[in-house]
């Protein structure tokens, strides 16, 4: 088993609010930790990898900022694998 890493990207709307995407960090069972790599960006390109949004504290949003949020058009931007260690 390895745990992946994943960065938690952060994008800044018209309105100036910093979002940040909070990606778990995933448990896989993989042979090694290129493979391991290997499946989480599958998991990243078929948008498998649910995210919490938060604020630039790192505090969930609460409805009603969620609900500002949707005026908004924005791209959710991807994660990135941080760093792999095996468990």
């Amino acid at each position: 088993m390895y745990e992946v890493g994943l960065t938690a990207p952060q994008t800044e709307l018209p309105n100036g609010t910093i979002v940040m995407f909070w990606y778990p960090d995933q448990e896989i069972e993989a042979k090694n930790k290129t493979e391991a790599r290997k499946i989480v960006n599958e998991m990243i390109e078929n948008e498998e990898i649910d995210y919490d949004l938060m604020d630039e504290n790192g505090d969930e949003l609460t409805s009603k900022e969620i609900k500002i949020l949707q005026d908004y058009e924005f791209e959710i931007p991807d994660p990135e694998i941080d760093w792999v260690k095996k468990i």
